[in-house]
């Protein structure tokens, strides 16, 4: 009974997988990137070559991708809804941004790393990082960004199972005292 109970009980869960990365140019609310505070715009942002991996593998090279703006880095507090999000072969692809923090900020350089949820449509929401670096170049910022599933978490069907297997236990060693208490009784 416990176990076809337990059946009734199973869903498919389809985690998320893999990587995905992403280039273009970016602007900053000030010239001196040392000194810049917040992401004032992503221009051209796009899927860079070859680089999705598991369940981004069907996005094409060079797909256009939208980002939030502006993004205050410094005084981030999430959670920021689609930070980026790409339609393509009809599935939504985005990823809500949690916690940001500045892993490094010099003269013509920035690093900035996050940690939130990626979404596909169909799949289950998953835990995952996001990863910015931008670089000065001839008056633009050049940027990459990347975003990874972690660890899928536990969903608890492990926990239910061993639940109903005590119970069975338990029914089953009741069954047998009760059988026990009743044979004696004759």
């Amino acid at each position: 009974m416990a176990v076809a109970f337990a059946g009734t009980l199973t869903v498919s869960a389809i985690p998320i997988t893999g990587e995905i990365s992403f280039d273009g140019t970016i602007t900053f609310n000030n010239l001196d990137l040392a000194s810049a505070s917040t992401i004032t715009s992503f221009v051209n942002p796009r899927v860079s070559s070859s680089t999705q991996i598991g369940s981004y593998a069907s996005i094409a090279d060079g797909t256009a991708v939208t980002f939030a703006q502006p993004i205050n880095f410094t005084t981030f507090s999430g959670p920021l809804a689609n930070l980026w999000k790409i339609s393509s072969t009809g599935l939504d692809y985005s990823f809500d941004l949690n916690t940001l923090a500045v892993a490094f900020q010099g003269p013509g350089f920035l690093n900035l790393s996050g940690q939130g949820i990626a979404r596909i449509t169909g799949f289950d929401s998953t835990p995952g990082v996001w990863r910015l670096t931008a670089q000065e170049g001839n008056q633009r910022f050049s940027f990459s960004s990347s975003s990874a599933v972690t660890n899928v978490p536990e969903t608890g069907s492990t926990v239910i199972l061993m639940g109903l297997a005590l119970l069975a236990v338990y029914g089953i060693q009741r069954k047998v005292n009760a059988d026990k208490i009743l044979s004696q009784r004759r």
